[in-house]
């Protein structure tokens, strides 16, 4: 009886293992980067990794921590826009040469300290148009600081010798004492330092090293004034900011936070506000003492809101999404645009009537990133906003990859693929029957045998 029990366990197990290989054999898409530590500016790569299945078409959708790497580049059938990288592929041979292993590799450069995730998803088909359903594992990476070590100040042993030689007798013997002096150890006799050599005292006493850590980090973690109105809402960025006030307000309080707390934070404009147009700026410099970055408030002063009024009512491109969707106190959008396109129609409709609307950059598009500028000059001809839009132009190959992973999507099944369902069908209702049928007989043996010991 216990013999019985161990053999059905067994088999129970191998059939078990049978039935998940076939079916649950999906993959793995994996990232890896080629370094696991890196500093402020430098470049690293990440790879995306598919074991266990092979793609014939495929969309793979990495999400970056833009807050602390930049894009540098990547395949050619790939984008990035707004801390995401869309790459696609499909196997120009129709699916007879799929892709297992490394898909593609992308290249970027750390900008600030901490660390950076990398997460991915996608979606992946075999040959016979199946979808694949693999698991995602993402990564990270440590971005340390960069040290800089202050240069010690050059030994004064000699100095300190030469002055006591001054000190203690002649010219002569002072040069020669102060040219004898060549072991860094005292005299016996000395239990204080010579007050003819402060300055020798201060700088031995700094020669211990001391690393300092810096960051090109200039951006701010928040911001905030006194007065309501201030459109958009914060991000770190975005730089530029509206707001109409009263003239009876002669001075703004503005509160400026820096993400990086050693980062120095410079504010100005904010105060004996004028008649008409003022701008605030919030100059934000990092611990590099190189990098800055300038935060602006457009603070109109005025008693008609109206004259100043450089908000847009409507803003649409023809055949093209923004995104996100138009909204007057949002100023920065996302689009994508086929490679056909060169110019674009805009429509740009200011709040007030009179306001006048200038577009720059919707003509002569080139591939890849371009940026399109709309400002609009409220009625008192002073006061402007503007409204940019990230414009990213596809390449020809890369509409021919999409429209090739359409295709395979969308066409019916070849009597290949059907042949090739058929058997997979097949081989799972053959597995169905045998567990059952050795079922059976397991459960008929030990039955017979407890019979026959009763």
């Amino acid at each position: 009886m216990k013999r019985l029990k161990i053999y059905f366990g067994i088999l129970i197990f191998i059939l078990f293992m049978i039935i998940t290989t076939k079916i649950n054999a999906v993959g793995t898409v994996k990232l890896s980067s080629n370094k696991s530590t890196i500093t402020v500016g430098d470049e690293f790569s990440i790879t995306v990794n598919l074991t266990g299945a092979s793609a014939a078409t495929l969309t793979t959708r990495i999400s970056v921590d833009a807050s602390k790497v930049e894009y540098v580049s990547g395949p050619s059938n790939s984008s990035y826009s707004n801390g995401r990288v869309i790459y696609t592929w499909t196997d120009p041979t129709g699916g007879a040469n799929p892709k297992t292993g490394t898909l593609a590799t992308f290249k970027f450069k750390s900008k600030q300290a901490g660390k950076a995730s990398f997460s991915v998803n996608g979606d992946f088909y075999d040959s016979d148009e199946n979808p694949i359903n693999p698991t995602f594992s993402g990564t990270s990476v440590t971005i340390q600081e960069k040290a800089v070590t202050p240069t010690p100040p050059p030994t004064t042993g000699g100095n300190t010798g030469g002055s006591t030689g001054g000190s203690t007798g002649g010219g002569s013997q002072g040069g020669t004492t102060g040219g004898t002096t060549t072991t860094p150890t005292p005299p016996p006799t000395q239990t204080k330092p010579n007050t003819g050599g402060s300055s020798n005292t201060g700088g031995n006493q700094n020669t211990n090293t001391n690393t300092t850590n810096t960051s090109t980090n200039a951006n701010l973690k928040s911001l905030h004034i006194n007065v309501e109105g201030m459109t958009p809402p914060f991000n770190k960025n975005t730089t530029n900011y509206y707001i109409t006030i009263p003239n009876t307000i002669s001075s703004i309080s503005v509160t400026a936070e820096p993400e990086d707390q050693n980062a120095k934070v410079n504010i100005s404009g904010n105060t004996n506000l004028n008649q008409g147009d003022n701008k605030i700026a919030i100059t934000v410099t990092a611990t590099d003492n190189k990098t800055k970055k300038t935060y602006t408030i457009n603070a109109t002063k005025t008693d008609d809101p109206n004259t100043a009024n450089a908000n847009l009512e409507n803003l649409a491109i023809e055949n093209v999404i923004l995104d996100p969707e138009f909204n007057a106190d949002i100023t920065q959008y996302f689009a994508t645009i086929s490679s056909n396109h060169d110019t674009l129609n805009i429509l740009a409709v200011p709040q007030i009537q009179g306001a006048t609307v200038n577009i720059q950059g919707k003509d002569n598009i080139q591939f890849g990133q371009n940026t399109l500028t709309i400002t609009v000059t409220a009625t008192n001809g002073t006061t402007t906003k503007d409204y940019t839009i990230s414009l990213y132009k596809k390449t020809v190959e890369e509409e021919q990859q999409e429209q090739q992973r359409t295709m395979l999507i969308n066409e019916p099944p070849t009597e290949e693929s059907k042949t090739n369902q058929s058997l997979k069908t097949g081989h799972i209702v053959i597995i169905a029957v045998t567990v059952l049928g050795v079922s059976g007989i397991i459960f008929i043996l030990i039955r017979k045998y407890r019979l026959q010991n009763n």
